[in-house]
């Protein structure tokens, strides 16, 4: 059965580590840690795979916290099922798919094909759209919700971590901090940071908003800017919105 792992030693006899992994017999996903190729079990959760339909598997791991999700391909939205589980046995090591051989289907054969792999250093155990190390690093600990506002500034956590600024500084905000208007143009200038992209949204209302694609972005170092022609509106609102790279 094919497995999503983060190993010490690969190798026959030889794998330590974590892995999320099914078990075809029992009908359970597994987080278990691997010691010379042995399993141990931190935890499962029930679930039914069909063979003959594709699923995606989510594995993540920071600091002894694991999660690990099971997703339909036909509903990529809406997890079949997650556990978490705790271990702080091994520290580091690569990150990688393999297929287990054994007795599995009768045969002693197994058989799986991987068509799409990603692996990123930026783990979000929690799934709140704030990165676990960002986490660590402004609130010493991964508990803080995505809408709660640790510095009462009237901004949440996960605003604070898409714009860049200090979510344990009042003081610091994200968002927009000059508007000029010049021959039918109006630009916005906002703080930015690297691995950001940022694009423009315009309303009549504040209730209906429209992207605007043809907006012109400029990195001006720590600031940055998005210019639209206003097309002769005389009045309208426009936000700045930021996603993750």
């Amino acid at each position: 059965m094919p497995f999503l792992a983060y190993v010490i030693t690969p190798g026959p006899q030889s794998l330590d580590g974590y892995a999320f992994s099914y078990d075809v017999d029992a009908k359970a996903m597994h987080i278990s840690r691997p010691d010379d190729e042995a399993p141990t079990s931190l935890g499962n959760f029930s679930a039914t795979l069909d063979p003959n339909k594709d699923y995606r598997l989510v594995f993540q791991g920071f600091e002894g916290e694991f999660r690990g999700k099971v997703f339909a391909l036909s509903a990529p939205g809406f997890p079949i099922g997650a556990i978490t589980a705790f271990d702080s046995t091994y520290s580091s090591g690569p990150c990688g798919l393999f297929n287990a051989h054994g007795v599995l289907d009768g045969t002693g054969i197994s058989d799986s094909t991987f068509d799409n792999y990603f692996s990123s250093p930026d783990t979000d155990v929690d799934g709140e759209g704030m990165t676990d190390r960002w986490e660590i690093d402004h609130f010493g600990e991964l508990f803080w919700f995505d809408d709660e506002d640790f510095d009462g500034d009237r901004q949440t956590n996960l605003d604070e971590f898409i714009g860049g600024s200090d979510p344990t500084d009042p003081g610091s905000l994200s968002g927009i901090k000059e508007v000029t208007v010049a021959g039918g143009d109006i630009t916005l200038t906002f703080p930015i940071i690297p691995g950001r992209t940022y694009g423009l949204e315009t309303s009549p209302d504040m209730d209906t908003w429209t992207p605007r694609p043809t907006a012109v972005f400029a990195n001006n170092g720590a600031t940055g800017s998005l210019t639209f022609p206003t097309g002769g509106q005389s009045l309208f609102f426009g936000r700045v919105v930021a996603t993750v790279d």
